[in-house]
């Protein structure tokens, strides 16, 4: 699967809406290549790992009812992953989770990421507090055979092969976060061709994936 990255839609002004803890029907509607990221924390230190970020729009609640902010939009939420699908990576397991059927090695192994976009999840909010601020954060993915109409574009963004329409695009945030990378180029023709294109491991035709959304 090749997806064109597309522009986002302009950014509105307005005060944040929080996403209301529950649990919703959600579909991946946008996908952005972080490039490789300084990590520090207080248990494992300094370290270098490359990450994503997704994105999801909410659409109905667990009763089947359509969930909008005051402006009609529908809520969002992202989550930042380490870019692996090692067996222990939290990328690998909440997909597992997602598609309700663990990857094999081999699955997992050149998986396309870009499958997930327009594809849909339950997905559990959960509410956390740090200090005296109440972050919404993804508490859970789980597999659902729901589906419904999505509302935003899809956009796929690479850092390796940047469409600079689309990072235009992205929020202040997103764009200092990438600008931030070992990989980022300001110049996408400073990017060596060979650097472009990347080569995906067909997954072999005995793996039965019927059953699942990717």
């Amino acid at each position: 699967m090749s997806v064109k990255p597309l522009k986002t839609p302009e950014t509105k002004g307005g005060d944040f809406e929080q996403v209301p803890a529950g649990v919703y029907l959600a579909r991946c509607y946008q996908m952005v290549d972080l490039g490789t990221q300084t990590i520090t924390s207080k248990q494992f230190g300094t370290s270098q790992k490359r990450q994503i970020m997704l994105f999801f729009e909410l659409l109905q609640d667990e009763d089947g009812k359509k969930v909008t902010m005051e402006d009609g939009r529908p809520f969002g939420i992202s989550q930042i992953y380490t870019w692996s699908m090692h067996k222990k990576a939290k990328l690998r397991a909440d997909l597992n989770a997602w598609r309700g059927k663990p990857f094999t090695d081999k699955e997992a192994n050149g998986f396309e990421i870009t499958k997930l976009l327009d594809k849909f999840v339950k997905l559990q909010v959960v509410h956390n507090e740090s200090g005296d601020k109440t972050y919404a954060n993804i508490g859970a993915l789980m597999a659902t055979k729901k589906t419904d109409k999505g509302v935003n574009d899809l956009l796929a963004f690479s850092i390796d092969d940047p469409d600079m329409e689309a990072y235009e695009g992205l929020s202040k945030w997103l764009q200092d976060k990438i600008a931030s990378a070992e990989e980022w180029d300001e110049d996408p023709s400073n990017i060596a061709e060979e650097d472009k294109e990347v080569e995906i491991e067909d997954t072999d035709n005995t793996i039965d994936t019927s059953d699942v959304p990717f």
